[in-house]
């Protein structure tokens, strides 16, 4: 004689009220756990500019990037100076080549002791002529680095210094100022036009015939 005992048929429903039915119910009305916490971050990211403080973070951190970005092709030549007018020497060279594709550079020789050493630079200014007017084999004076003497400038590294000087501390820092100054209004504009954009498309979606 056969027993029933494996529990309830394969084709039965489960009753409303069954947990399998509960569980269902409660993940249907559940949202995903990625939409609940994007959609509050997304608006909090947004509302960062319309504060005070969230304006204030916004200019600091686009003033020390630009600033890093800028400064990085001024600081080494600004160093050098500094190394050159702090503990330079100074010598004669000799001109050996002219660079007129190269910012109108010369290339020059001088010797300290019975070592000789090449560099280059700028003319026009510290006491080197012009670079229409001066010719290779002309002297020249040479400023360099007594303990590391491939670091050199012609003539006289103080106005060079000082023009590196500038720009890395007030001109850079002025332009940088000024545009992280007006970022957190540019963030803004972007964002009231991408949002005027869509309004537009859905008016023109609404209002088609």
């Amino acid at each position: 004689m056969l027993r029933s005992d494996i529990g309830p048929s394969c084709c039965e429903r489960a009753s409303p009220n069954s947990p399998l039915q509960r569980t269902g119910a409660r993940d249907a009305r559940t949202p995903p756990l990625s939409a609940g916490v994007r959609v509050p971050l997304l608006g909090s990211m947004r509302g960062i500019i319309d504060t005070p403080k969230g304006r204030m973070i916004v200019r600091v951190g686009v003033f020390i990037l630009a600033y890093a970005w800028l400064s990085q092709a001024v600081f080494p030549d600004w160093l050098r100076h500094k190394s050159l007018v702090q503990r330079g020497a100074r010598t004669v060279g000799i001109v050996t080549a002219k660079e007129p594709q190269n910012h109108q550079n010369v290339r020059y020789s001088f010797n300290i002791g019975s070592v000789q050493h090449v560099g280059a630079g700028p003319t026009g200014k510290d006491g080197v002529p012009d670079f229409a007017v001066i010719r290779v084999g002309d002297p020249i004076p040479v400023t360099y680095l007594s303990d590391e003497p491939t670091i050199s400038l012609p003539g006289d590294p103080h106005e060079l210094f000082y023009d590196s000087s500038l720009f890395l501390f007030v001109l850079i820092p002025a332009g940088c100022f000024l545009v992280a100054w007006l970022a957190p209004r540019a963030f803004r504009q972007s964002r009231g036009q991408r949002s005027e954009t869509r309004v537009g498309r859905l008016w023109r979606t609404l209002t088609r015939r």
